[in-house]
C-alpha cells in the first residue's frame, strides 16, 4: 500500500463502528474518526490527546469562520454521552463484555481541544483484532450520516473477508435501520425507509465512495424483511482524491431530457400545466416520485374543487407526496397561505425562549431554507430541560428538520439556556390538541 494511502487511513475497531447512529450526527461521527486517527499512535502512551480547533475544523471540511464553536462543542458533548458496547475474547480465552462512552472527557483551552478515552477503550482501539480501514479522504466527501454509517459497515465486511468483492449475509430490515440510525416510527414502512434513507445513501456511496454496492431483497409474507449487499472495491484509479467541484458535479448531474417522459406528459395533460413549467419543475426528479405525486394529487383532488393545480403539483413533487398518506397534504389549504414575511411570523411568537432561538437561527440559516423548514416549527413546551417543538401534519418536513437542523436547533437553545439537554420535534395530526 502506498504511504499516502496509509496516511489517509484509520484502523478502526469494529465495536467503534457499531455505535447508535440514531443519536449520532454526521459531524459527531466524522469527529470520532478524526480524533481517533489523531490519537491512534499514542493511545497506549498518553491519557490525554490534543488537536487544534483550526485543524479539527479543516479535517471536518469547515472553513475557519463557517461554523461556530457551539456546533463543535455539541458534537463533543454527544461523544461524551454516546456509549460503545463490546463483546470480545481476551488473551486467556475468556469472554469479556463491557460498555464505555466514546470520550471520557474533553476540554478546550486557547483554541486547542484536549480529550481523553477510557483506559479499556484505549487498549481496544490501539490493538483491534477485528477492524475496518477507514479512508479519511473518502469520509470527508459524505454529506449524510446514513451514507457514512452504511459505508463504514460495508467497509468492515471487506476488511474482515480480506477480499475485493464480497456478498454480505442476509440482514434484517430492523438491523439495517439500527445501523443507519433510522429507527423512527415513520420508517416502519419500508417504502419510506428505502425512498428517504437507503436509496440515497447507496447512491452517495456509489458516487463518492471507494466501493460499489448493489442490494438484494428477500420477502416474507410479501413484505421485504431482509437485505443483502454485494460490495466490491473500485479500481485504484477511481480512488484518487475528488475535489469539491467534482463532488458538486456528481451531486448535480447534467439535466436530462424530459420531453419524452411519460409522467411529465401526464402532468401536462391531466392537470393542464404548461410544458415549459413541467419540464423545469421535473428536472432530476425520479420517475417514482413523479408517479407518486400524480397519484397523490389525483386522490387529494377527488373530492375538492381546486383551481390552482400548479401550486398543488409543485408541492406534491417537492415534498414527495405518496398516495394514501393524507397526513402529508391534509393541511394544504393552510400551507398555501404560508407567510413569507419572517418578521410577521416572529411577532406571533409568544414564548420568550423560542423567540430568542428563532432570531439566533435566522442569522445562521439562509432565508429560503429558514422559510421552508424552520418556519414550520412551533413551540410546545419545556419539560425537565427538554424542549418540545411541533410540526403539523407533515412527517416529511419533520424528518428533514431532524436530519438537517437538529444540531443547530440544540446549539441555539443552549445559547439561550445552557441547561437544555435535548430538543424533540413531534408530529401533530390536524385534529390533535397541543398541551399548553
Amino acid at each position: 500500500m502506498k504511504s499516502s494511502e496509509q496516511n489517509n487511513e484509520l484502523i478502526k475497531h469494529t465495536a467503534a463502528i457499531h455505535i447508535n447512529n440514531s443519536t449520532t450526527t454526521l459531524i459527531a461521527r466524522k469527529l470520532f474518526n478524526i480524533l481517533l486517527k489523531n490519537a491512534f499512535h499514542n493511545l497506549r502512551k498518553n491519557i490525554t490527546h490534543k488537536i487544534s480547533l483550526l485543524e479539527l475544523s479543516k479535517s471536518i471540511g469547515w472553513s475557519s469562520n463557517s461554523h461556530p464553536n457551539d456546533e463543535l462543542k455539541e458534537a463533543i458533548r454527544s461523544m461524551v454521552r454516546e456509549q460503545i458496547e463490546f463483546n470480545v475474547l481476551t488473551k486467556d480465552k475468556k469472554n469479556r463484555w463491557g460498555i464505555v462512552t466514546i470520550l471520557s472527557g474533553a476540554d478546550i483551552v486557547e483554541g486547542v481541544l484536549y480529550y481523553r478515552y477510557d483506559t479499556v477503550l484505549s487498549e481496544m482501539l490501539a490493538n483491534p483484532t477485528i477492524y475496518a480501514r477507514i479512508n479519511m479522504v473518502i469520509q470527508g466527501r459524505f454529506r449524510s450520516k446514513y451514507s457514512l454509517a452504511l459505508w463504514e459497515y460495508l467497509t468492515e465486511y471487506l476488511c474482515v473477508e480480506k477480499r475485493p468483492k464480497i456478498t454480505t449475509e442476509w440482514v434484517t430490515v430492523n438491523n439495517i435501520r439500527k445501523i443507519l440510525g433510522a429507527e423512527e416510527e415513520y420508517y416502519n414502512d419500508f417504502r419510506k425507509l428505502n425512498q428517504k434513507v437507503l436509496s440515497s445513501a447507496l447512491k452517495e456511496i456509489n458516487k463518492l465512495g471507494d466501493i460499489n454496492v448493489d442490494v438484494s431483497y428477500r420477502r416474507k409474507d410479501r413484505k421485504i424483511m431482509y437485505l443483502s449487499f454485494v460490495v466490491h472495491k473500485k479500481e485504484e484509479l477511481l480512488e484518487s482524491s475528488i475535489s469539491e467541484n467534482q463532488i458538486f458535479a456528481l451531486e448535480h448531474p447534467e439535466e436530462k431530457d424530459v420531453t419524452e417522459n411519460v409522467y411529465i406528459k401526464q402532468l401536462q395533460q391531466e392537470f393542464h400545466l404548461p410544458k415549459s413549467y413541467t419540464n423545469s419543475l421535473c428536472q432530476n426528479v425520479d420517475d417514482q416520485i413523479l408517479k407518486n405525486a400524480i397519484d397523490a394529487v389525483k386522490e387529494y383532488m377527488s373530492d375538492k374543487k381546486i383551481k390552482n393545480c400548479k401550486a398543488i403539483v409543485k408541492k406534491a413533487i417537492t415534498e414527495k407526496w405518496e398516495p394514501q398518506d393524507k397526513s402529508e397534504y391534509s393541511n394544504l389549504n393552510q400551507s398555501q397561505k404560508i407567510i413569507t414575511d419572517l418578521d410577521a411570523i416572529e411577532n406571533n411568537i409568544i414564548h420568550e425562549g423560542w423567540k430568542a432561538v428563532w432570531n439566533i437561527l435566522k442569522q445562521k440559516i439562509d432565508k429560503p431554507n429558514f422559510i421552508s423548514w424552520i418556519s414550520k416549527l412551533e413551540f410546545s413546551d419545556i419539560r425537565e430541560n427538554v424542549v418540545e417543538l411541533i410540526v403539523r401534519n407533515n412527517s416529511f418536513v419533520r424528518t428533514r428538520i431532524e436530519n438537517e437542523y437538529a444540531d443547530q436547533l440544540l446549539c441555539a437553545w443552549k445559547q439561550y439556556n445552557s441547561s437544555i439537554k435535548q430538543v424533540k420535534i413531534n408530529l401533530v395530526k390536524e385534529k390533535e390538541c397541543i398541551e399548553a
